[in-house]
């Protein structure tokens, strides 16, 4: 039997699941918070899940920032969902971190995709400008 879409989920293309971890360092900027970013699970070049160790509540307006030798991608976008990542063990009453859903602005599309391309492909394609930077079109 197949499962029913959940509603409330909204992917605009489908998302690559992350056999190994990108190489670089990504962080992901709330207001005056930096936060350090445990895992990515999925990413596309409209949004990513990623595992943190603190809680972000839904709504909340993120910068996700990549660098790796040179490189440095910064993206827009906003939490739409968290949960709590609970421990593989029974019994455990803690939780091992916090997954957030966060959507990525249209506005910042050429960044998405060269986030997308560099983390999932290694690769850039040219949509970075001569310094590294992600530009915005």
């Amino acid at each position: 039997k197949q499962p029913k879409p959940n509603p409330a989920e909204r992917r605009i293309a489908k998302r690559e699941v992350l056999v190994q971890q990108p190489k670089g360092t990504l962080q992901l900027h709330i207001e005056n918070r930096c936060l350090d970013i445990d895992r990515i699970r999925d990413i596309s070049p409209f949004g990513v899940c990623l595992k943190l160790k603190a809680v972000v509540d839904k709504g909340a307006q993120v910068r996700l920032k990549y660098s790796y030798h040179g490189t440095q991608i910064e993206v827009l976008g906003t939490a739409v969902w968290g949960k709590a990542a609970k421990s593989p063990y029974p019994n455990s009453l803690d939780t091992l971190g916090w997954w957030v859903g966060i959507f990525m602005h249209p506005s910042s599309m050429d960044a998405n995709f060269a986030l997308y391309r560099t983390i999932v492909e290694g690769r850039n394609d040219g949509l970075l400008d001569e310094s590294g930077n992600a530009f915005y079109w």
